[in-house]
């Protein structure tokens, strides 16, 4: 078994696994931080809690047993990951309307138990606007480097560059194009949580956090969905900017300290707002 069939197998199998737990303890273990399908409308009552991972979980199961096959088909385990990818994140959105509507009914219901820390907030988290800038800056940079990709002649082309810059894998120049799947799935990812922030701020919610809490977590994960768009788009320029006049646009030794510290910024901020959230619902866990 090869490396790129190792990674399809290992995925597979950890998205399997996973919907079979959520399927099994979804009934046993209460609403918490750290497993299950924690999205806001699953905090309504225990019962959304549990319906919504027991679907959730059988969804992951199905994604995950299709995995090995859609391998199979494709024959190659980069396109297999991304349409995973897709894939997860339609799912995703899914599980998002039907969780508004089991959350719906839920709250109609007379015998609907109160939500747990406080209602669920309608008011909307907002687009922020560094991220927003980040995007339409991807984007700018994606179409002008399709402008390019013209001047590129056929054979193999340089596609990965070592640490010193020096190319040390190629690909057809046909193939060229598929290298924009990549930022058109994290930018529609990225897009999606935009819209969600905006349109259904109650996907987000958590009783263990505040309303502030939600909103820097939120713009947080916008900040680093569109920091991973521009280096991507930055990437794809550098490449094609290679290919044809034989140098780097952006030195290698600048881009990967800069990519690194745009990621890493709002990850830092996402992580410590958590943990402290996390800290303060462990002092005061009482389960339902």
């Amino acid at each position: 078994m090869g490396a790129a069939d190792a990674i399809v197998y290992f995925v597979a199998s950890v998205v399997l696994v996973s919907g079979a737990l959520l399927v099994l303890l979804a009934g046993r273990i209460p609403a918490n931080p750290i497993f299950g399908f924690r999205i806001g409308y699953a905090y309504v009552s225990k019962r959304a809690w549990v319906k919504l991972n027991r679907v959730a979980g059988a969804c992951l199961c199905i994604l995950g047993a299709s995995l090995i096959p859609q391998y199979l088909l494709l024959g190659d385990a980069g396109t297999t990951v991304l349409l995973f990818g897709v894939e997860l994140t339609a799912l995703t959105a899914a599980l998002i309307l039907y969780g508004e509507r089991v959350a719906e009914a839920e709250l109609i219901s007379e015998a609907a138990p109160s939500t747990p820390g406080k209602p669920i907030p309608v008011r909307g988290y907002g687009i922020n606007p560094l991220a927003a800038a980040l995007v339409i800056l991807g984007v700018l940079i994606l179409a002008y480097s399709a402008t390019l990709l013209p001047s590129i002649k056929g054979g193999e082309v340089a596609v990965h560059f070592g640490a010193s810059g020096e190319p040390n894998g190629f690909m057809p120049a046909s193939q060229l194009p598929t290298l924009y799947l990549a930022p058109a799935f994290v930018g529609g990812l990225t897009a999606l949580f935009m819209f969600l922030s905006v349109r259904k701020p109650e996907s987000f919610y958590k009783p263990w956090l505040t309303e502030r809490e939600i909103t820097v977590l939120t713009h947080s994960l916008q900040v680093i969905l569109a920091s991973v768009f521009l280096v991507i788009s930055v990437a794809i320029y550098d490449t094609i900017h290679y290919n044809i006049y034989e140098a780097h646009a952006v030195p290698l030794q600048l881009l990967i300290p800069a990519s690194l510290a745009m990621i890493l910024a709002p990850t830092a901020i996402l992580v410590a707002v958590s943990v402290k959230a996390y800290m303060r619902w462990v002092k005061g866990l009482k389960g339902w």
